[in-house]
């Protein structure tokens, strides 16, 4: 298997949906001010799917990535642990520091126990463990998806033992129990008021996505070898579009707590086993151009950039009063992909190698100092 010719257009894909996620947060700026958005955030940006696609993408790609080398012992985990901190946690402190000038959180101490809690949490990325909103959501909001992630990373390398020995009929069984036993007696029993935290925020839920794709890989591993002719890959593709937009259109007889939740699951599932063989006509002739795989490799920092860039506009917004929907969407969208690029190239590459590099130096250093005792 081709690691670049498989990466391709799932990393162009990776644009799209952090598009819809900037989108999505348009809605205090654009609300009433344009009948498109209006129309727009009604009928699609309303559903949540965004973050579950990089969720069940992210065990999808490290399954790829990291799966055989990790269960041969090729690759430890401490050195898989220490690549994945390297890849969210500096961009993750940055944008944090940056929004502290503008966050009424950081400066309003009425609860000390409330500030000391927000504070530590976005710190440490364990915001999304709390089941408080103004916590999880605090400061850079966006970043309660980090806190997830790295939680993910976390348990990776033992998930992929686990789910290494299942079979296809214990996929079947597991979530059949699942989506049909545990996630409709837990959304009855949950209180109304912990519902989001529950089942869109909450670490421990939301790593059903991520294993979900490790699963998905386990599966593309099994049928990668079939050959099809490219006018049948051309309608797989085009099929789970159409079956990812019916499921939106149905949105209305979808209850929303399922819609946050497990509702994405299938949907986004075949987009990406669609996708990953890149033999269609849409990925092999339109998600392979460079400028979509360039925006899908600056898509990390879309997706953690936009919320910086719309919360100093908003302040700026207080002074100029702009309300123009085409002037909101080109000055954000601009700042955010301007921001997303400058740091894909210029911060987060060589800021992970030389804190990589300064790793290796005291790994070095503290070895040596053992083998002198």
């Amino acid at each position: 298997m081709d690691k670049k010719k498989l990466l391709t257009s799932l990393i162009s894909l990776r644009f799209f949906f952090a598009l819809r996620v900037y989108a999505s947060h348009l809605k205090p700026f654009m609300e009433g001010n344009s009948k498109v958005y209006d129309w727009l955030y009604e009928n699609i940006l309303s559903i949540p799917f965004g973050v579950s696609f990089f969720y069940i993408l992210s065990g999808f790609v490290l399954s790829y990535s990291y799966r055989d080398k990790i269960l041969q012992g090729t690759k430890k985990r401490s050195d898989f642990y220490i690549d994945r901190l390297i890849r969210i946690y500096p961009l993750h402190i940055i944008t944090f520091l940056l929004v502290i000038p503008i966050s009424a959180e950081f400066y309003y101490m009425g609860n000390i126990v409330g500030w000391i809690t927000k504070l530590f949490s976005q710190v440490t990325l364990l915001q999304s463990f709390v089941p408080i909103e103004s916590v999880y959501f605090s400061y850079n909001s966006p970043s309660w998806s980090l806190s997830n992630a790295l939680f993910f990373y976390a348990i990776f390398p033992f998930a992929i033992f686990v789910f290494n020995k299942f079979r296809f009929r214990k996929y079947v069984y597991l979530f059949t129990v699942l989506f049909f036993i545990i996630l409709p007696f837990l959304m009855v029993r949950v209180n109304q008021e912990y519902q989001q935290w529950m089942f869109y925020i909450n670490p421990l839920f939301r790593s059903i996505d991520f294993i979900l794709g490790i699963i998905l890989f386990s599966i593309y591993e099994k049928i990668k070898h079939l050959k099809l002719r490219t006018a049948m890959y051309s309608l797989i593709e085009i099929g789970s579009i159409l079956l990812f937009v019916g499921y939106i259109a149905a949105k209305e007889f979808v209850p929303e707590a399922i819609r946050e939740s497990y509702g994405n699951w299938l949907p986004l599932s075949i987009i990406i086993l669609a996708f990953s063989y890149e033999k269609g006509i849409l990925s092999s002739k339109v998600l392979n151009k460079k400028v979509f795989v360039l925006l899908g490799n600056i898509s990390f920092g879309i997706f953690i950039f936009h919320g910086v860039i719309l919360k100093y506009f908003k302040v700026a917004n207080n002074y100029f009063a702009i309300t123009d929907p085409l002037i909101i969407v080109v000055i954000t969208f601009t700042l955010t992909i301007v921001f997303s690029f400058l740091s894909a190239k210029y911060l987060e590459r060589p800021l992970g190698k030389k804190i990589k590099k300064d790793i290796n130096r005291l790994y070095e250093k503290y070895r040596i100092v053992n083998i002198n005792v």
